[in-house]
């Protein structure tokens, strides 16, 4: 019975290793996808994702021994290596952007997974301990006490799998929607910003880990059971961890925006200052011209009555001549005056496409002075 029931231990432990494996996949791949342009079709994107992280993940899970504390770090330096170039070479990516999301995966799953195994292999399973011991009786426990904590383990194992599935998975979808420039060029100070706190938790979250089971000689000084508040500091300092790297993602994309619109408005100032500066030309050319027109007139009318004073009569000839040279200075005026020269051409040009069309056209729009609008 007790090797049924340690087989069954070992099977279920693997099962949970292969599940979270796959769900690791899985998002990562979501993720990717999101923020990069795959280089080959979906489906043999789909398959060589799959079945290269897969055997990444189980090759190195059988390589090293994660309770060893360099062995743990070459372990996670060469699954982020692999990551990396995994990621170049299934998608168009850049170098800033490739890390990011690679550390960003990294750090996420180190956390999730260290937040459920102690919520749920520290908490919730000393929880159940507890519960069968206080209220099973011991004839019971005698009989049955193996297949009741197996039993406790299994649930403890499912919510653990649950967990890990859900917070990971936020916390991806939250790098995911608040990464909204995701065709934006990181600067270099810009790729700083977004990956030192990634690399900086994920160092913490290291750590950690290596102080939870910290060797103490031949063996392991569990730090739960030395330094009980632990089992809930060190979940706790976990959700701060994601919770800044969401937070600082969600700044810089704050401040991203703040300074295109920075750029916008200065580009719309610097437009609308240009454009006062050809209206006052404008206006001064539109008074130039209303004053050659006075002159003009002035000047046919003189020229006109010198025609007629030498003459001695009225030439129609002469007559038609200095007509159409009247016909072209009044094309110098506008037929609307409205007050301000900028919207007399306004007017003007709406009367002129009106007339092309054989629209009737009439105004009788005054620009308002006194009330201080900027023309």
């Amino acid at each position: 019975m007790y090797d049924d029931i340690w087989k069954f231990y070992e099977g279920l432990s693997f099962i949970s290793l292969a599940f979270r494996y796959c769900v690791n996949s899985a998002l990562f791949l979501r993720c990717a996808k999101s923020f990069f342009r795959e280089k080959y079709g979906k489906g043999l994107t789909l398959a060589l994702w799959h079945v290269l992280y897969l055997t990444e993940e189980f090759a190195l899970y059988y390589a090293f021994n994660t309770t060893d504390v360099f062995q743990n770090i070459m372990c996670i330096a060469i699954d982020i290596s692999f990551l990396l170039l995994l990621q170049k070479l299934l998608f168009s990516c850049g170098g800033a952007m490739n890390l990011f999301t690679v550390f960003s995966f990294s750090v996420g799953k180190s956390l999730s997974a260290s937040i459920v195994s102690v919520a749920a292999y520290q908490l919730l399973g000393d929880l159940l301990s507890d519960c069968i011991l206080n209220f099973a009786e011991e004839d019971l426990l005698m009989k049955y006490g193996d297949i009741i904590f197996f039993i406790s383990f299994v649930i403890t194992t499912i919510a653990a799998m649950t967990g890990y599935s859900l917070i990971l998975a936020l916390y991806l979808k939250i790098v995911r929607t608040n990464f909204r420039k995701k065709d934006y060029r990181l600067q270099l100070k810009e790729s700083l910003f977004l990956i030192l706190p990634l690399v900086t938790s994920l160092c913490i979250s290291i750590t950690v880990r290596m102080m939870e089971f910290a060797p103490n000689g031949d063996e392991y000084t569990d730090i739960f059971v030395e330094i009980p508040v632990t089992k809930l500091f060190i979940p706790a300092a976990d959700i701060l961890l994601l919770g800044t790297n969401a937070v600082s993602l969600i700044l810089f994309q704050n401040l991203v925006e703040y300074n295109e619109e920075k750029s916008k408005r200065s580009l719309l100032e610097s437009q609308i200052c240009q454009m006062q500066n050809e209206i006052g030309e404008i206006q001064d050319i539109y008074s130039d011209i209303r004053g050659l027109r006075h002159d003009m007139k002035n000047h046919i009318a003189d020229i006109s009555a010198y025609v007629k004073s030498v003459l001695g009569k009225d030439d129609p000839n002469v007559e038609g001549y200095i007509g159409k040279m009247t016909e072209t200075v009044d094309r110098l005026d506008f037929s609307f005056n409205t007050g301000n020269p900028i919207t007399d051409i306004i007017v003007h040009q709406k009367s002129q496409e009106a007339e092309k069309r054989g629209i009737s056209f009439g105004s009788d729009f005054t620009f308002p002075l006194k009330d201080g609008v900027d023309v």
